[in-house]
């Protein structure tokens, strides 16, 4: 069974993703620095298989995948950066595999850009990866990458 990383974090934060320990609680996620604050877990569920793969807008607000690479090694950097209005306030949730910690939310630059860059652990589960990325205003999108 796999477990859904609920996590936001600053664009350009950098995160190591790996196997969680057996505990009871939430899955914890190795984190590459220290974190500079903590905030409460913000997950917005799993969603639902009709969700639209690509973008679902909401009351005018909307959000596209602009990058996020379909096939990553085991230690990789990887980017997933998405496009929404500019200064809205977007959560990144990964799925599929043992993931952990939420960071503190990114916000979309002036141009409506907004990214988030982690390192793949070493000993992370091979398999897809699906990037969720929620923004203020319910938009909602997604996209897939392969871990290898």
């Amino acid at each position: 069974m796999s477990r859904v990383l609920a996590f936001a974090c600053a664009a350009g934060a950098v995160v190591a993703l790996g196997a969680c320990s057996g505990s009871s609680g939430p899955p914890a996620a190795r984190i590459a620095g220290t974190p500079t604050s903590t905030v409460p877990t913000q997950s917005f569920g799993t969603p639902s298989a009709s969700t639209d793969p690509a973008a679902v807008s909401r009351a005018g607000a909307s959000v596209s995948v602009a990058a996020l690479p379909s096939v990553a090694h085991r230690g990789q950097m990887v980017t997933a950066a998405f496009n929404t209005r500019p200064g809205a306030a977007c959560q990144l949730q990964l799925q599929g595999g043992d993931m952990g910690t939420p960071l503190p939310p990114a916000v979309a630059d002036p141009s409506g850009r907004i990214a988030w860059t982690w390192r793949l652990s070493p000993n992370a589960d091979v398999g897809t990866l699906t990037a969720w990325v929620k923004c203020s205003g319910g938009a909602l999108a997604q996209a897939q990458l392969n871990v290898t």
